[in-house]
């Protein structure tokens, strides 16, 4: 019905514009589960097979775990924080989707919890110092391209090191014990 337009991008998009409205235009503030709760309605009712899809059940457990559990842990941790709230975020979101993960086949990867904090920092790192390479090219080129040639080998590092985490799965109940273990 909407070509494109996946649950999980749906669903931000409702969720967004219903927030930017009622916080800012109707200046009502309801709570954070309410949103979650008419995003996934509205989805359904444009979609009714986004249910049977993983990205609508994945968006949906990832954002209210986000809005619900990443508060409550980033306050009883002490720290920066915004590396605090960087590195729970994270662990939360990857905590979240093992349910899915679960349901939907034998095999978990079990780097996803370190992965998710090496990949988004190292990305977001790279993306920055890209930008500052690209604007001292302009000052002082030798400068941006010895910086670029650290960047590069920094990128190379981070895909051999994610292309090693491929190569080792986890079966389903292996899973379940190490989430057991993580548990108690």
């Amino acid at each position: 019905m909407i070509a494109g337009w996946d649950a999980s991008v749906l669903r931000a998009v409702i969720m967004a514009n219903a927030i930017f409205f009622h916080r800012f235009y109707s200046l009502i503030r309801w709570p954070m589960w309410r949103y979650i709760y008419g995003a996934a309605v509205v989805i359904v009712a444009i979609m009714p097979s986004a249910v049977l899809s993983p990205g609508f059940w994945y968006s949906f457990a990832i954002t209210a775990g986000l809005m619900g559990v990443t508060p409550i842990i980033t306050t009883a941790i002490r720290g920066p924080r915004w590396w605090v709230t960087y590195a729970v975020s994270s662990m939360v979101a990857v905590a979240c989707s093992l349910p899915i993960s679960l349901i939907q086949g034998p095999f978990i990867n079990v780097g996803a919890f370190f992965a998710n904090i090496w990949v988004s920092w190292m990305g977001t790192v790279g993306l920055l110092m890209g930008v500052v390479v690209v604007a001292l090219s302009v000052v002082a080129p030798g400068v941006a391209e010895w910086i670029g040639q650290w960047l590069d080998a920094g990128a190379n590092i981070m895909v051999q090191i994610m292309a090693m985490g491929r190569s080792y799965r986890m079966r389903r109940g292996d899973a379940l014990v190490g989430l057991a273990v993580l548990v108690v």
